[in-house]
C-alpha cells in the first residue's frame, strides 16, 4: 500500500498481471482509491468506453480500441479481469464509443472511428464501424467512409455523431436496416472529440474551437483558445475540456476557468461522481506526460480545484472515459493509451 502526499500521490507502477489489484491509499482526509491495470495488450489504445454491450454477462464492459486496427472487450470476471478480442479492422482505431443507436439490436453497440486501411499517419480514408453482439457471435458492420481520417465520435440522441479531417460533423442514423448520414456542420478545423449534451453535441476543434451542432445543423462557438483542443467531457451545461498545450479547463454558460494545467498534450477528459463519498462531480484528466490525475472541487463551489489522486504510466496516455462497471453506483475510471495497458481506478468501498 502506498501512502499519499499532502494533495496527491505519484505511482511508477511496474508490469503487473490482471489479477493483481494494487491498492492506493490517497488524500490525507481519508479518501482511499483502488487502481488496477485490468488488462495489458501490446499496442498502442487509442480509446476506450464503457458500456452494456455484451447481453452475456452482468454490468458493464470496457470497449477498447488499438493502433493494430483491433476492437477489445475487457470486463471483470470472478474478483479480475477477461479480456476478448471482437474484431480487427484493417486501419488504425483511434477512438470508440457505446451506446444504442441501432433500433435492429437490443442493448449497446460499439462504434469506432479511424483510418480505412493502415495508420493514421498514411493517410487515406476514414472510417467509421458498429460492431455489436449478434445470435452467432460478434458482428463488425463498416457504417461510414470520408475523405479523411475520422477522429471523434459519439451516440446522442439515437444516432452516432463523427467527425474528423476533413473539418464536418455526420450525423449517421439507422433506416430500413441501413446507415444514412447526414452533413450536420462544417467546423473551423479538424474535429478530433465529440461529446453529447443538453442542448447538442460539442465538437473538439484543432483550431482551438469548442463548437456546438444542434440536430438541425444549427452551430455555436462555445469557447475559443488559441491551443488546439483534444478531448471533451459534459455534465449538463458544463464542458471539460482538455488542450495541446496541457490546460484542463471547465467551460460553463458564465465563461471558461482552468482546472490544471500540465507540460505536454492532455488525452483524457471525465467529468463525473467518481467518489460518491462527498458531494458532488469530481474531474480527470492524463495525457503525453505519462501522468495521470482527479481533481475535486477544494469547497463548495467549483471555483477552486485541487489534485486527490496522481499516477504515473511508463508511456503516453491516450484516453480517459467513465462508467459504472459493475453497479455499485459512482463511476469507475479507466485510462488506456500508448504502454497498451487498461487502468480502472475507483474509490475504496464502492
Amino acid at each position: 500500500m502506498w501512502k499519499a502526499g499532502t494533495l496527491g500521490i505519484m505511482l511508477a507502477l511496474g508490469l503487473v498481471a490482471c489479477s493483481t489489484v494494487p491498492r492506493v491509499e490517497a488524500n490525507p482526509t481519508g479518501s482511499h482509491w483502488i487502481v488496477e491495470i485490468a488488462w495489458q495488450g501490446d499496442t498502442k489504445l487509442g480509446g476506450c468506453a464503457i458500456g452494456d454491450f455484451d447481453p452475456r454477462h452482468d454490468g458493464r464492459e470496457i470497449a477498447l480500441v488499438s493502433g493494430a486496427g483491433t476492437v477489445e472487450m475487457v470486463r471483470r470476471a470472478d474478483g479480475s479481469y477477461a479480456a476478448e478480442r471482437l474484431f480487427s479492422a484493417p486501419g488504425e482505431m483511434i477512438q470508440c464509443a457505446v451506446g444504442d443507436a441501432d433500433s435492429e439490436h437490443a442493448g449497446d453497440e460499439i462504434y469506432t472511428v479511424g483510418i480505412a486501411e493502415g495508420t493514421e499517419d498514411d493517410g487515406g480514408p476514414g472510417v467509421a464501424w458498429c460492431v455489436r453482439r449478434g445470435d452467432d457471435g460478434w458482428v463488425a458492420e463498416k457504417i461510414f467512409e470520408d475523405r479523411a481520417l475520422l477522429h471523434g465520435v459519439c451516440v446522442a440522441d439515437g444516432a452516432v455523431w463523427v467527425t474528423g479531417y476533413t473539418n464536418r460533423v455526420f450525423r449517421l442514423q439507422r433506416v430500413d436496416g441501413k446507415w444514412a448520414p447526414t452533413l450536420r456542420a462544417d467546423l473551423p478545423g479538424a474535429g478530433k472529440n465529440a461529446v453529447a449534451t443538453p442542448a447538442g453535441v460539442v465538437i473538439a476543434c484543432t483550431d482551438g474551437s469548442l463548437v456546438r451542432v444542434t440536430n438541425d445543423g444549427a452551430t455555436s462557438t462555445i469557447d475559443k483558445r488559441d491551443a488546439g483542443r483534444a478531448r471533451l467531457a459534459a455534465d449538463g451545461d458544463h464542458v471539460l475540456a482538455c488542450d495541446d498545450d496541457g490546460t484542463l479547463s471547465l467551460v460553463s454558460p458564465t465563461g471558461r476557468m482552468t482546472l490544471f494545467e500540465d507540460d505536454a498534450k492532455l488525452r483524457g477528459a471525465v467529468l463525473a461522481d467518481l467518489d460518491p463519498a462527498r458531494p458532488g462531480i469530481e474531474a480527470a484528466t492524463a495525457g503525453y506526460t505519462g501522468r495521470l490525475v482527479i481533481l475535486a472541487p477544494a469547497g463548495k463551489s467549483l471555483r477552486d480545484w485541487q489534485t486527490v489522486l496522481e499516477i504515473r504510466d511508463v508511456d503516453r496516455f491516450h484516453h480517459v472515459t467513465s462508467g459504472d462497471l459493475d453497479g455499485r453506483g459512482g463511476a469507475d475510471l479507466v485510462a488506456s493509451g500508448f504502454s497498451g495497458r487498461v487502468y480502472v481506478i475507483r474509490r475504496e468501498g464502492r
